[in-house]
């Protein structure tokens, strides 16, 4: 079937001007990309942190108590021991805080983005060395550790957990750490 010229489309004798591309619509921040969502955690996680700490600043005994198969086998080493480790959760506490508060006028500059990563990336280090360190003990000491040997397992599991989490956030949800201008986190391709 040919085309006669009276079934085409009328063409203009002026050329159109190429239209420009209409830019993209910013998306508007989310819950999950304000950097809100990371930043209810770090208080969290730091309100969590506080009671535990000052129970094993104040009352070490009674901590180790729940963790051992004897309460004769608590000791004031021990006791001192359990002091300390309740001196570093507290040093935990201001950079959960420091992830956790907006500074200034804005939530998501990008030092504050950067700030929340950094914090992120240590606790998920530290989590994981503690979490090998009870794992080890409860393998390979078992009740030679003083420990009852499934308590040490149960903190493992749940520090590999924890730590396993904030990897995956770390590589697979950058953009849960806040958007800077409307440029998202870093994502990974879809392949």
């Amino acid at each position: 079937m040919s085309r006669s010229p009276s079934n085409l489309p009328p063409t203009s004798s002026h050329p159109t001007p190429p239209s420009k591309p209409s830019p993209t619509p910013t998306p508007q921040p989310t819950f999950l990309t304000n950097g809100l969502l990371l930043r209810l955690l770090f208080l969290l996680e730091a309100l969590a942190t506080l009671p535990l700490a000052l129970l094993l600043l104040l009352s070490p005994t009674t901590a180790l108590q729940s963790l051992v198969p004897a309460p004769h086998i608590v000791t004031t080493a021990s006791a001192s021991l359990c002091q300390w480790l309740g001196a570093l959760l507290l040093g935990f506490i201001p950079p959960l805080l420091l992830g956790a508060l907006p500074t200034g006028t804005t939530n998501n500059t990008p030092d504050q983005i950067a700030r929340r990563k950094t914090v992120y990336l240590v606790l998920a280090c530290e989590e994981a060395a503690l979490g090998l360190v009870l794992l080890g003990q409860a393998v390979v000491l078992g009740r030679e550790s003083g420990l009852a040997a499934w308590k040490l397992g149960v903190g493992a599991v749940l520090l590999g957990v924890f730590s396993g989490l904030r990897v995956w956030v770390l590589g697979w949800r950058g953009e849960w750490f806040g958007r800077e201008d409307g440029v998202e986190g870093r994502r990974r391709e879809k392949k």
